[in-house]
């Protein structure tokens, strides 16, 4: 029987988790506090803005206005405001990309109930599967091709090198696409997930695709691995709520400090877009540490089960 973790105040996915896994403290401030710093960093917001093309890509059947339209009204201005990926970038690049592959109805691979219910942009929090708390994700497309379902997952990159596609292979969050999908579909054989690039570089865009397959075997690592580090989240949460008043003794003003420590270092501190956001926070006294916070962040609340506008 599947006993449900208390405490935990937030849905459980594969951001929270590697979020958690890379650095817990900045995992309660970002996931936990919803604590944003200012600006909007150009590949997020492009990458973002891409997202929405192809939901509305598949949605349509390539209908070209539609997609203009709908990326138009969705899109977010970025930090930079001279950065090459741009509301004009994408749909230059939409049309190549409409170009490249063609229309969806035209394609191999069929959207799972197109066209009265595509599965597009499906959002899920789903328990079974040996899994020990609910897993939540967000799919970006449920199609089938030669009688096998796969998840299809768009990416948009600056670096595509002969290695990018492995990092995908031992991805948690693209096995846990696959379980999701699994629990979704139970009476379908879901074969894995197809990483779908748009290769964005300043004078030109590329577009690869590739399917990754999972055994059961690795379906069933994941599931361990997630509830591994879920029980090691739910017992931190539990520090904290039991031991608050030890942490405030021990670090004055700050007891977050002690139940989610920080894990300084490259991988901690240094991210893919950048040092961490909290790098200022962490730097300075723990008594100090709310005032910057209270003073320096934004509290932006989001949650990965509500839908994008």
């Amino acid at each position: 029987m599947i006993t449900m973790l208390p405490l935990i105040d937030r849905p459980v996915d594969a951001t929270a988790l590697a979020e958690y896994m890379t650095c817990p403290r900045a995992y309660y401030y970002s996931m936990v506090e919803h604590r944003r710093g200012e600006g909007r960093k150009p590949a997020l917001t492009f990458g973002a803005a891409w997202h929405k093309a192809m939901e509305l890509h598949y949605r349509t059947d390539g209908d070209e206005s539609a997609v203009f339209t709908g990326v138009a009204l969705a899109w977010e201005d970025h930090e930079a405001a001279g950065d090459y990926r741009s509301l004009e970038r994408v749909l230059i690049d939409y049309r190549k990309y409409l170009a490249f592959y063609g229309k969806p109805s035209k394609e191999e691979g069929k959207t799972i109930g197109w066209p009265e219910q595509p599965l597009l942009e499906i959002t899920a929090e789903l328990s079974g599967g040996g899994l020990i708390n609910p897993y939540t994700g967000k799919l970006d497309r449920l199609f089938e091709m030669d009688g096998l379902v796969y998840v299809e997952d768009h990416k948009t990159t600056s670096r595509l090198d002969k290695y990018y596609f492995m990092q995908f292979d031992l991805s948690q969050q693209m096995m846990g696409y696959a379980l999701l999908a699994k629990l979704l579909l139970p009476d379908r054989i879901v074969a894995g997930v197809r990483i779908n690039v748009s290769h964005v570089l300043t004078s030109k865009t590329e577009f690869h695709r590739q399917l990754l397959t999972f055994s059961p075997d690795r379906i069933r690592e994941f599931v361990h691995n997630t509830n591994v580090q879920t029980a090691r989240l739910q017992r931190d949460y539990a520090t904290l709520s039991g031991e608050r008043e030890v942490a405030v003794d021990m670090f004055p003003g700050d007891g977050v400090s002690y139940a989610f420590p920080g894990h300084y270092g490259d991988n901690g501190c240094s991210r893919k877009f950048g040092a961490c956001a909290f790098t200022g926070v962490c730097s300075s006294a723990p008594r100090a540490r709310r005032h910057i916070l209270n003073t320096e962040f934004q509290v932006n609340r989001w949650n990965p089960l509500e839908a994008d506008l």
